[in-house]
């Protein structure tokens, strides 16, 4: 199958087809996941998957299969507030008097705050490595002198109004009997985010969309 006068599947990221992205004349989009300046850059380094401008919006856009899935166990309370920082030589005080059902209950809570933790960090960090990259470009460092952008998107930064947009490969139905659930996972999210992103918000003026996957083709990312 034909998508954007190449192969779909160049274009797959997540399960979905993001074919718009490079078969529009309002979009311009750097496929940074792909591209040598990424590659080269050495270890440590995760970028999003595309970064695309829009009119005047700059739009880091990264996809995933799914997300963490909110927990519907309320972190306990009995007795003691957990350690902080969260250190397991202390732990002992912490459990005092606590029954077997509160321990469990907590280890839960836990595992899960632990996985909306990672997933928000591991955004957070893909959101700002790719922006690093691309003012590196801006600021034409010599490390990646020999890396150019497509011509479209050179002086990215200047006057843009910067997005991360998060799509998620889930439909939000509510006929679903995980309906709630779902909704639940993405206020979770949208929370995780907002918090995590702190920093790019205050320092970029950036702004969090997150779309599911029938958003996200009525908006025009994927087909």
């Amino acid at each position: 199958m034909i998508c954007c006068s190449r192969p779909k599947d160049e274009h797959e990221e997540s399960g979905m087809y993001f074919c718009p992205l490079f078969n529009s004349n309002h979009i311009t989009t750097f496929y940074i996941e792909k591209d040598d300046l990424y590659r080269n850059v050495g270890e440590g380094v995760k970028v999003v998957e595309f970064v695309s401008l829009k009119g005047n919006k700059l739009l880091f856009i990264e996809a995933k299969e799914s997300g963490p899935k909110k927990t519907e166990i309320d972190k306990p309370t009995k007795i003691y507030e957990e350690p902080e920082p969260y250190n397991e030589n202390n732990l002992e005080e912490f459990f005092l008097d606590w029954s077997a059902d509160d321990f469990e209950n907590w280890t839960k809570w836990r595992v899960k705050q632990d996985k909306f933790d990672k997933f928000s960090q591991n955004l957070y960090d893909k959101m700002n490595h790719s922006l690093n990259l691309i003012a590196t470009k801006e600021l034409e460092l010599p490390k990646h002198a020999s890396y150019s952008l497509p011509n479209e998107l050179k002086s990215l930064i200047s006057k843009k109004k910067i997005s991360f947009v998060l799509i998620i490969n889930e439909i939000l139905d509510k006929n679903d009997p995980k309906y709630d659930a779902k909704v639940a996972t993405y206020a979770g999210i949208t929370a995780a985010l907002d918090s995590k992103f702190l920093p790019l918000k205050g320092i970029w003026g950036i702004d969090i969309n997150i779309y599911h996957k029938e958003q996200a083709r009525k908006k025009g990312f994927i087909v």
